[in-house]
Formats: structure tokens, sequence, C-alpha cells
């Protein structure tokens, strides 16, 4: 029988082969299809990466690049954001969105910022959200579509939409 290879595992090993025998870590980064944007005090920046992910998925596609979800904790790390997406070509679709790293998985109405566990404080949410709509929405996207204008919704973990990364670096 075929062995199964953890995902995780795999990503690292060709994240290594890759950034070893053709690019440093940075222009591996430099070569993703994204917007990045740099804050002038944290010195952190919000790549907007293309791909299509369920918000677990899109923690672990971070991860694969030394990066985590973007935690949108202030109105400033919001305003990045939407920058971020504005100026991307793939956001010219007006129903387009990304997963960002709260949720409420853990208990209903509680929302979290992942990894920290972190309560969020700072929200953006579009009105009357979150719903948790049919009893399966705990996982935060920002949404572009008509009446949205960019603010946060919650949907169901599983749905595939793109992913915000973030890489952050002490100033």
């Amino acid at each position: 029988a075929a062995k199964r290879i953890d995902p995780r595992r795999l990503c690292h090993l060709l994240q290594s082969i890759f950034v070893s025998h053709f690019y440093s870590y940075e222009s591996l980064l430099d070569n993703l299809p994204h917007n990045v944007l740099w804050s002038d005090c944290t010195q952190q920046y919000i790549p907007y990466i293309t791909y299509k992910k369920n918000w677990t998925d899109a923690i672990e596609h971070c991860k694969c690049y030394g990066m985590r979800l973007a935690v949108v904790d202030t109105a400033a790390k919001q305003r990045l954001l939407e920058q971020a997406l504005i100026g991307s070509a793939i956001f010219n679709d007006s129903w387009t969105s990304v997963w960002i790293a709260a949720n409420d998985r853990a208990v209903e109405g509680q929302f979290v910022w992942q990894p920290t566990g972190k309560k969020v404080q700072y929200t953006n949410w579009r009105s009357l959200m979150p719903d948790n709509y049919q009893g399966y929405e705990d996982c935060v996207h920002v949404f572009r579509g008509i009446g949205f204008n960019f603010k946060w919704n919650d949907w169901p973990c599983t749905w595939l939409t793109q992913v915000a990364c973030e890489e952050v670096k002490k100033c």
C-alpha cells in the first residue's frame, strides 16, 4: 500500500528544495502572485495571494510561505488590507473575498485570532453580521461584494476563497 505523506511536511520539503535551489527566501516571497504593502510602524506586510482555499487550508498555505493568515486587529491594518485588495488585478471582480484569521470555531459568538487565540477587539463587520447563518458560519472573510465594501462577514470555513497572508517583522 502507498504511504500517505503529511501535506505539511511535503509543503516544507518542497519549499526547502525550491528555496535552496532557485531563490533566496526573500525572492521566493517576491515572486508570489501578490501585492505587498508595508505599514510604517509595525513593518508588517499583507500579501494578497490569489489561490482559493478553505479556511483551514488557508492557514497551512500561509505557513508554507513562513507567514500567517492576516490578523486585522486595527483600523490601520484594515486600511492596509483594503489597499492591497484594491490594487490586486483579480479584485476587479466585485464578488471577491479573502480569508482573515478571525474565527469563532471554539465558542460560538466569541471571535478569536488564529493562532494566538486572542479575543477579537477591533471589528469591521457588515451590518447585521456576524449571523452564523444556518449554524455553520465560524470563519471570517473580508468581502468586496455589493453592499459589503470590504466589511467582514462570517462564512462556512469549508467554502473556498482567496487568502490574505501576512509576515510580521519586528521593528
